[in-house]
């Protein structure tokens, strides 16, 4: 009973951070902000992305199996890790104007041994989720040109403010 409540609170949980990170995008016009940002008037929440983000999880139940699932968001999670550590590197490791003394322990050998760390589970994902992670990215940042105008015009920021 224990695990079935607690499923369910982080499935709400993530169910509920997806509609919120895809309506501050669309508010902040990353996404259409026709669909992605719209406030339903009588309760004030985003409904579109409830649905959508619900649809996205029902219709993902019934054609991926958890481990396939728990793949796909390693890989994410992975890729997140290892950018982390990579500019913790960049900024710590190798930046010199950052006015502190070096501490090789803590500014090179962590970051470059969770990046490392983390690249060997990421090299050990089935190559099925790597090339469709790959496929994501690709869209991804075929969308990011698109949205850019081919990085003629400058990024839309997020504003991370609640109003």
């Amino acid at each position: 009973m224990v695990l079935l409540v607690t499923s369910l609170a982080c499935g709400l949980a993530g169910h509920l951070g997806a509609v919120r990170l895809l309506y501050g995008m669309g508010r902040d016009n990353l996404l259409p902000k026709k669909v992605f940002g719209h406030l339903d008037a009588a309760r004030g929440n985003p409904s579109y992305n409830v649905v959508m983000v619900g649809l996205m999880a029902y219709v993902g139940t019934l054609i991926i199996s958890w481990s396939r699932a728990v793949e796909i968001l390693n890989f994410g999670a992975l890729l997140a890790f290892m950018a982390v550590n990579a500019v913790a590197l960049r900024r710590f490791g190798f930046n010199p104007n950052s006015g502190n003394e070096r501490n090789f322990l803590l500014d090179i050998f962590v970051p470059a041994s969770g990046f490392t760390f983390c690249l060997v589970i990421f090299l050990s994902l089935q190559a099925s989720t790597l090339w469709a992670g790959l496929a994501w990215l690709v869209i991804g940042g075929a969308y990011v040109v698109l949205k850019t105008k081919g990085f003629t015009q400058q990024r839309v920021a997020i504003d991370f403010s609640e109003s």
